[in-house]
This record gives C-alpha cells, structure tokens and sequence, in this order.
C-alpha cells in the first residue's frame, strides 16, 4: 500500500501516555494503514492541525483539559469531512454511535489494546471514499450534528452537588428549572414544585452551570433549556418554562441566549 492511500490521521488526546500507547500501537501494527499527521493536546492545537493537515481519520478524546466537551468544541470548530474514532472512558456512546446512520464514526474505551483497532480501523477504511461524495458528506455532517446534540443532551443531566448550609444536596441538572438572584444566595426552583436556597451568588451558579445548559436569561435569572416550553421573540423574548413562569430575556444577555438556544435546540440560523 503506498503512503498516498494510507489513511491519514490525527490524533486528539490531552493524556500523554494515552496519547503515546495509540500512537505505538498505530505505528506497530497498523503501519499499513495509517500514517500518523500529527498528535495534539489541547483544544486549538486540534483546531489547526486538522484544518490544515485535513487528515482522512481522527482520534478524538471527548473530554479535554477537563472540558466536557472538547471534542465537540473542535467538531464545532473545522469542517468534518473526516472519520471519527471517539477515544472514551466507558461505554457510554455505544448507544449513540449505534443510533446513528453514518458509518463514518466508532468508538474504542480506555485503556486500548491493539484488538480494539482491528475493526474501526478496517471500517475507515472501507469508508474512506464515502466523505468525497458530497451527498453522503451533507448526510454525515446531519448525522453527526443530531449526534453531538443528543450526546451533550445526555451528559448534561448529570449530578450536580449543590453548596447549601451545612454541605451540599445533589440535584440532576433536569431537575432544576430556573435559579433566582437573592444577593450572595441563590434561589434554586426544582421540578416538584420545591425551591432551595443556595449559598452563592447567581455570578457562581452561572460559572457552575453553565455546561449543564442552564444559562443567564437576564441580570437576576438562569433558566434550565431543557425546561423551555415555548420562546416568543415578541416583547422583546419571553421565555415559558415546565411550570408556567414566563422569562424576559434581558438585553444585555440576548445574543448569548439565543446562541445557547439554537445550539441546544439544533436550530440553524436561518430558520
């Protein structure tokens, strides 16, 4: 096979020994396959490698430099006409790449052995020409947006320790509606109708929240996007929420809300 039709690969990982067990594995046992462009450890540095090196193939660790969602904050970033091996720590996109139509994304969890790249790779392969169509180009670049979207969605619900007095109640994020201002506190309005008083400033909870799509509607209040029942942009945008509240978006937070919005809903500009 010559080095021209190899396929060409980045790899993405922020761990420098996992980083280095891939890269040996790719090199000693799959050199007939792969020829490794480069190996990146942070967000930008992945951003540029793969937009000028523009690899058939990337390794892509989800959570990077403890950013939840690094690879997506990449995906977001560069134009996806390559294949995608998604490094993770368990088995929890199995049920996300199984769901999906694309053949062009696969998984392997950590630790890797050199089984594990028997068959993405061998399925990078035989897919390696699908992304110069473009028809099943536009159809991954769906498919992988509707991925993205349902993962993140997933992973936002997960527990959050609260500080309150005395310690910490643990609250899933679904389960929290809106959080209301009250000076160096912060009020906390749940899903059963209950509220709980926090200890901290709203400026905390959105630094705390904020990835668990609970955003600053304006400069006294977080909403939870999953809670949102209706948005009218009349009267400046009113927010309804699961339990009847109606939210004006403030000026000053509009762009970033509607930003939040769209990305959470999958909403496309135009529309």
């Amino acid at each position: 096979m010559t080095h021209e039709s190899k396929l060409k690969v980045i790899i993405v990982e922020d761990e420098e020994k996992d980083s280095m067990v891939i890269a040996k594995i790719l090199t000693d046992y799959y050199s007939h396959l792969v020829t490794i462009q480069g190996i990146c450890q942070t967000v930008d540095d992945a951003t540029e490698k793969i937009s000028s090196l523009k690899p058939d193939l990337v390794f892509l660790d989800i959570i990077i430099q403890g950013n939840r969602y690094g690879a997506f904050d990449i995906l977001e970033k560069v134009n996806p006409d390559f294949q995608i091996i998604f490094i993770t720590g368990n088995n929890d996109l199995e049920y996300y790449v199984k769901a999906i139509k694309t053949q062009c994304l696969d998984y392997i969890v950590k630790p890797t052995s050199i089984e594990d790249f028997a068959k993405p790779l061998a399925k990078a392969w035989e897919n390696k020409r699908e992304l110069c169509n473009q028809y099943e180009r536009s159809e991954y670049t769906k498919q992988l947006e509707l991925f993205i979207n349902a993962y993140k969605k997933q992973q936002a619900n997960q527990a959050i320790p609260i500080p309150v007095e005395f310690g910490h109640i643990i609250l899933k994020s679904n389960e929290i509606i809106k959080c209301l201002s009250e000076g160096n506190y912060t009020e906390i309005y749940l899903s059963n109708g209950t509220k709980r008083l926090a200890n901290g400033n709203l400026k905390h909870f959105e630094e705390l929240l904020t990835d668990y799509n609970i955003v600053r509607a304006h400069r006294q209040c977080m909403i939870n996007l999953s809670h949102i029942t209706s948005y009218s942009k009349k009267e400046g945008g009113k927010i309804t929420l699961s339990n009847g509240d109606n939210i004006y978006i403030g000026d000053a937070w509009k762009d970033s809300f509607e930003k939040a919005y769209n990305k959470f809903f999958n909403i496309r500009c135009n529309e």
